[in-house]
Parts: C-alpha cells; sequence; structure tokens
C-alpha cells in the first residue's frame, strides 16, 4: 500500500458485533504501515453508526434549500432529526474520532419521516 497524505485515512476496526482478534489486529498493522491512523476497538458498532450519521448528513447537505430558508438552520434541524431517531432506538453512537471518549451520544436523532408520519 501507498499513502500520499498525512495521514491519508483513518480506520476504526473491530469485529461484529462486538471484540477484536488476530485478524483485526493484522489488518490494523498493514494500514499503520502504510501511513493510516487506525484504532481497533472491541466495541465496533458506535463507530459503525456514527458513521451512518455522518454519512446521513452529508447526504442532506445535497438536498435543495427552499428559497428563503438557511442552509445552516436545515442542516441543524436534519442533524437533531438523526439523533433523536438513534437515541428512540436506544442506539449508541460515536461522532467520527470521538472514539476513545465514553460518549452519551444516545439521543440519536428521530426523524418522523422514517417513522411512517
Amino acid at each position: 500500500m501507498e499513502s500520499r497524505g498525512n495521514p491519508p485515512g483513518r480506520f476504526v476496526l473491530g469485529k461484529y458485533p462486538d471484540g477484536t482478534d488476530a485478524l483485526i489486529a493484522a489488518v490494523a498493522a498493514v494500514l499503520r504501515n502504510a501511513g493510516y491512523e487506525v484504532e481497533v476497538t472491541p466495541e465496533i458498532m458506535p463507530s459503525k453508526w456514527g458513521k451512518l450519521v455522518e454519512n446521513l448528513a452529508n447526504a442532506s447537505a445535497l438536498l435543495p434549500t427552499p428559497p428563503g430558508r438557511r442552509l445552516n438552520r436545515i442542516a441543524l434541524a436534519r442533524a437533531n432529526r438523526r439523533q433523536e431517531i438513534l437515541a428512540r432506538a436506544g442506539i449508541r453512537w460515536l461522532r467520527n474520532g470521538s472514539h476513545r471518549k465514553p460518549s452519551n451520544n444516545v439521543t440519536p436523532p428521530h426523524d418522523d419521516s422514517l417513522a411512517g408520519r
């Protein structure tokens, strides 16, 4: 592998639904040797949910903004909904890069449109 950034990217690795093993450690070593920032965790699911939240935020930024509405207000409302949904589902999630810090981001967004409203 060759990397061209410093670091070129970041990975959080773990075994589903939880734990780590020799394969995870070996993959982490290869990625670190290539210059990537790698974190191995026995609790991978909060990071996976956090990545989903980030991806949803990125996708929602592509949606058109109604005339006369401020984009940051809409983006904040969307983020709050996502967080509420996860919280109501009892899903613990972590923001990208925050796996080492305990998180009470257990108040996942609630999006009424996803709840069938």
